[in-house]
């Protein structure tokens, strides 16, 4: 007899994003992060990032549904971490979350390995 847990995480609060009256105002968002794009850390996960994408794209030990999935939820990330204003929650939801499940979970030690390096990049970005 076999029996497997499914483990269901909690739900991530996110807050919208608080737009101005006009075009000229300011907006608000809730725990947000700076990100120095120019920085060293951010070009390391980029590249890692990207060969990451890449080699998704190639590999066959994640298919259907389940890599698009991850690679929709991964292009969503590399857009919002580049915004002006990236929200954390919406980084854990998006990047930490789906890096952290490749690393974790690949059946390609390739995916495993560059997964893991953009998430280490990334984590020395927001600390």
């Amino acid at each position: 007899m076999r029996a497997e847990a499914v483990v269901i995480p909690a739900p991530v609060p996110i807050t919208p994003t608080v737009y101005p009256d006009s075009p000229q105002g300011t907006i608000i968002v809730q725990n947000h992060v700076t990100i120095n794009l120019q920085s060293e850390a951010f070009s390391r996960f980029a590249n890692n990032f990207e060969s990451l994408i890449g080699e998704l794209h190639r590999s066959n030990e994640i298919a259907g549904e389940l890599r698009d999935h991850l690679l929709s939820e991964l292009r969503a990330g590399g857009e919002i971490i580049t915004g002006p204003k990236p929200q954390r929650d919406l980084i854990d939801l998006f990047l930490v979350r789906p890096l952290k499940w490749l690393s974790e979970k690949s059946g390609s030690a390739m995916v495993s390995k560059l997964a893991s390096d953009a998430l280490a990049w990334l984590i020395k970005m927001l600390h």
